[in-house]
């Protein structure tokens, strides 16, 4: 998914901010969200969960998520 991110990262510059964490550096993070398999995005909008994707997608529909998230 590394790539994907990276061209979604590029896409939605200026609307939207990619972060990727590290699973094993942020347990308690992760626990939080109650992320129970990876990979798993998680989409917020003024520090809310407004959606998730669990398991991997093409750019197209994480860009449509994003374009949700943020419309």
């Amino acid at each position: 998914m590394a790539p994907v991110l990276e061209q979604l990262a590029a896409q939605v510059a200026g609307k939207a901010k990619v972060v990727k964490a590290k699973i094993d550096d942020a347990t308690d993070s992760a626990s939080g969200l109650g992320v129970m398999g990876l990979p798993t995005f998680v989409f917020f909008k003024d520090g809310k969960e407004v959606d998730r994707q669990l398991g991997m997608a093409s750019l197209e529909k994480m860009k449509l998520k994003v374009d949700k998230a943020t419309g």
